[in-house]
């Protein structure tokens, strides 16, 4: 997000003709997040002989700091207070079965693009490759297990109630944790509609409209014409 951030920022710099105003990046070409225009000067400032480093915790970040020093040849003293390194990452294993495990924190990285993909990047007269997230995976050999969201014997608790996933045709009941108001719990009935419900209502409307295709119809979707998806439902809701 930031270097998207910095990106849509230089590019509006850009074509506004500013982009002078910023020391070191004047004059560059339309940019995007991966592509972003390098500082004037790339290479590492060189430190005392006598530089202590001291990275406190062991949770990502201090593991991926810690990973970045080892690149660059930098010794470095790593504290952790508690008797394992991850941090918010842990998976729990109830038992040796497949499968009886829960993730504590940050419980799935989704292979997409973005987690995918590196590229490399010119840095002191050399080419850097800098690592998206599977490609961190590979190189540190961290093993890889499926995640699972949802399964036939996989059950959700709230409220002291837990609801298996229904089998042979059944149906959960709605709101089966019981947290509307018409259940005994907080949340008012209204409140309780899924995504679903609410997408459908917002867009009956129109749905009827293209059936009649009539000129009430038209001028309907002539009165939305320059609504964007967002501003229709924030209408709507």
């Amino acid at each position: 997000m930031t270097r998207d951030s910095i990106s849509k920022l230089l590019n509006r710099l850009s074509n506004e003709g500013k982009d002078g105003q910023l020391p070191g990046v004047g004059g560059f070409s339309p940019t995007d997040p991966d592509n972003l225009p390098p500082r004037p000067d790339e290479s590492p400032l060189p430190l005392p002989s006598d530089t202590k480093i001291c990275i406190v915790g062991a949770g990502i970040s201090g593991l991926y700091a810690g990973l970045i020093l080892d690149h660059l040849g930098v010794a470095y003293d790593l504290l952790e207070a508690s008797p394992r390194p991850g941090g918010r990452i842990l998976t729990h294993y109830f038992s040796t079965r497949k499968h009886d495990y829960y993730d504590i924190g940050a419980m799935r990285f989704p292979n997409v693009p973005p987690m995918e993909r590196y590229w490399s990047r010119s840095l002191a007269n050399s080419v850097t490759d800098i690592y998206r997230t599977f490609d961190l995976f590979k190189r540190t050999g961290v093993p890889l297990i499926d995640y699972l969201l949802n399964g036939e014997n996989t059950p959700k608790r709230y409220n002291g109630i837990t609801v298996f996933p229904p089998k042979d045709g059944t149906t959960v009941e709605e709101d089966p944790f019981h947290v509307s108001e018409s259940k005994g719990g907080i949340v008012p009935d209204e409140s309780m509609k899924t995504i679903s419900t609410i997408l459908e209502e917002a867009f009956a409307p129109l749905k009827d409209a293209l059936k009649r295709g009539d000129a009430e119809s038209f001028k309907l979707f002539e009165e939305l014409d320059n609504f964007t998806v967002r501003d229709y439902l924030s209408k709507k809701m």
